[in-house]
């Protein structure tokens, strides 16, 4: 696995930092007590989960029980089941932001602790052969330094003794920025930009797909898609939040 040299190096600069200085959360930028964990007790108390029902194909929550919510993608759904691990109000948005932008690669750790509280919790029990993260064309990853959303998948895979493949799906042709683009234009942006390399890695295997974001759910679609094209048996898409 290629490391991510630059969110290495940013974590280390922190650490040494650390030394020096009080450490802060962050998530908030106010100091860390001894016992918190990741980000503060402050910040962790305004983190919740979506309450249920949830949508059984995109997971929203607060849905009518067993039918589809208004807001999941039309046509085919590519995952067997959608879930998110917290609201997207403060500071989910604000860790997100910066873990994606800013480099502050120790954010993963909390995120992904909640990702792992909805398996331990909501799923007792289950188990998956492969987590696989939403993969970054090479070009963006070569601009950020690292895929945001695979580092918060090797941390969920430590937490929970899980293999990780970044390599299973790959995006072979570059998309625009999702962020400010309309429903259809998202649908159109990331149409047949993933890819399988090695199906025969893929085929007959259950898959826990993890994102950062999940908006309209074209992303998390598409790359279903294609793994479901490669064989994969099953496919569960879990992300972080959903922006609404």
């Amino acid at each position: 696995m290629t490391a991510d040299w630059t969110a290495t190096l940013r974590r280390h600069g922190r650490t040494l930092l650390s030394l020096a200085l009080p450490p802060m959360c962050p998530a908030c930028g106010d100091r860390l007590g001894p016992t918190d964990q990741g980000v503060c007790d402050e910040c962790w108390q305004h983190i919740t989960s979506p309450p249920g029902p949830h949508c059984p194909q995109c997971g929203l929550g607060e849905s009518v029980i067993g039918k589809k919510c208004p807001g999941c993608l039309p046509g085919e759904s590519h995952f067997g089941a959608a879930r998110q691990a917290a609201l997207w109000q403060d500071p989910i948005p604000t860790m997100i932001h910066r873990l994606k932008y800013h480099g502050v690669s120790e954010l993963a750790e909390p995120l992904a602790r909640l990702m792992a509280r909805v398996l331990v919790h909501d799923f007792p029990g289950r188990r998956w052969d492969v987590i696989v993260p939403v993969p970054l064309h090479r070009v963006r990853r070569r601009e950020r330094g690292y895929n945001q959303s695979a580092l918060i998948a090797r941390e969920l895979g430590r937490m929970l003794g899980w293999s990780v493949d970044e390599r299973l799906v790959l995006r072979h042709r570059p998309t625009l920025s999702q962020t400010h683009l309309s429903r259809a234009d998202r649908l159109r942006n990331v149409a047949n930009a993933f890819h399988c390399p090695e199906p025969a890695e893929v085929e007959g295997r259950r898959v826990l797909l993890i994102d950062d974001v999940h908006t309209t759910g074209s992303t998390l679609n598409e790359t279903a898609r294609a793994l479901a094209e490669a064989g994969a048996v099953e496919i569960f898409a879990l992300a972080v939040s959903r922006a609404v």
